[in-house]
């Protein structure tokens, strides 16, 4: 089970990633001034918050534990301002940073932690002035731990480099005129003291610098790798789209087809509905090509895969080139009338297909035969079946004359187990 203190919620990258270029320029820029160009500064800063998560709670937690701890101190050392001091540390200082640490874990809150934590920052670097400003003892004794309170802030509050500054620098503020005009140290402690914390923001400030400016870079990087995943990623799917399209025709190809149709015959086993599966064979083909040439065959084929692309629009359906001359529409809840009737309208709308053929040829009408098959897939069947059914019936369209649909039959291998390995029959003459 994840810790919650350290679970956080994965860093956020910009829902629409920007344009590669636009992150390129950032890194080229290098800018003195911590801040991006829109949109990427936003997004930074919620980027930046999600990653340092776990350690704001961590920081919190043990700066409360801290802060907590030290009134053994105030007890031990000053009985007598126990009261008083209790109540401003457990009575002002502790909530502040308890109500900061669950804000960490309220989702909703969770934008506003930043200057939640640079109050309870304030409220703890005000809670040691006052405290100071109690005895010259205690002005001496606590002076280290406001030092300690504004390293914590700019290098292990998680804190972006400008709220820590500030949250700093209040407190700076708060403790000068104390320090100087409250009578407590004498006036060279007081300065020495000031200096010091002077000299600490100078140092934190620098630090937090460099830390922001490092997780700046580092955000941009996951900018850059992440829009390469995505280019190498879109590559991948173009390059699958591909192997799986007939170059000439623009359809799914055979390797398309195979995949698709176990898939469907499994979905169809499992619901039992049926399978039709039409197998498309160009008339004269050869003869065709041979007579005319190669690109005029290719067109031919383009223009009846056109045709059959208009019939596999529906979920389940694929119409893809099988090979050569010959197509497939594969037809999921389609039973064997209503593929008889689509076989039909698909020569009929061949048959109005013309192929512009160089001159003086003009233009030729292209035919189709169509064998059509169907069955409900169950124990005993099998997908090789189908097509021999399929193959059987388009065989004997091209033997009764081409042009025409012929459906399975009893006989055929769509009911029969068709087992690897079996001899192919003779290709129709």
């Amino acid at each position: 089970m994840p810790n919650r203190w350290l679970a956080a919620p994965r860093p956020p990258l910009p829902h629409l990633l920007p344009d590669r270029s636009a992150v390129e320029a950032e890194v080229r820029r290098s800018p003195v001034a911590l801040r991006f160009q829109d949109p990427l500064e936003p997004a930074f800063r919620r980027y930046d918050l999600a990653a340092l998560l776990p350690q704001m709670r961590i920081s919190l937690a043990a700066g409360l534990a801290i802060l907590a701890g030290f009134g053994l101190l105030d007890a031990a050392l000053f009985p007598e301002l126990r009261p008083r001091l209790w109540a401003l540390r457990y009575g002002v200082a502790c909530p502040a940073v308890t109500a900061a640490l669950a804000l960490s874990f309220w989702r909703r809150g969770r934008p506003y932690l930043p200057l939640a934590y640079v109050g309870a920052l304030i409220v703890g670097g005000g809670f040691l002035t006052a405290v100071m400003a109690q005895h010259p003892r205690i002005a001496v004794l606590y002076y280290p731990s406001l030092i300690l309170l504004l390293i914590f802030a700019y290098a292990f509050s998680g804190l972006r480099v400008a709220p820590a500054t500030a949250a700093a620098v209040a407190v700076t503020i708060v403790y000068v005129p104390v320090a100087l005009f409250g009578g407590v140290l004498p006036p060279s402690v007081a300065l020495n003291n000031v200096a010091g914390l002077a000299a600490t923001n100078l140092i934190g400030a620098a630090t937090g610098y460099l830390l922001e400016r490092y997780r700046r870079k580092d955000f941009l990087q996951t900018l850059l790798l992440t829009l390469d995943k995505q280019e190498l990623e879109a590559s991948n799917r173009a390059l699958r789209e591909l192997s799986y399209l007939d170059p000439l025709t623009g359809i799914p190809n055979r390797r398309a087809f195979d995949e698709a149709f176990e898939q469907e015959w499994n979905r169809a086993y499992r619901h039992g509905y049926p399978l039709s599966l039409l197998l498309v064979d160009i008339d004269h083909f050869k003869r065709f090509n041979d007579e005319w040439g190669h690109l005029a065959g290719d067109q031919c084929l383009g223009r009846v895969a056109d045709v059959l692309r208009s019939f596999g629009g529906r979920p389940g359906d694929l119409a893809a080139r099988y090979g050569g001359e010959e197509f497939v529409l594969l037809l999921a809840g389609t039973e064997k009338p209503a593929a008889a009737r689509l076989a039909d309208e698909i020569r009929h709308r061949v048959a109005g297909v013309r192929i512009e053929l160089p001159p003086p040829a003009g233009s030729r009408g292209v035919t189709v035969s169509v064998g059509v098959a169907s069955v409900v897939p169950g124990p005993g069947r099998c997908r090789e079946a189908l097509v021999a059914a399929a193959d059987a019936a388009l065989y004997r369209a091209k033997a009764l004359g081409r042009n025409r649909t012929e459906v399975d039959r009893p006989g055929d291998p769509s009911v029969q187990v068709i087992l690897p390995g079996a001899p192919p029959r003779p290709g129709p003459p």
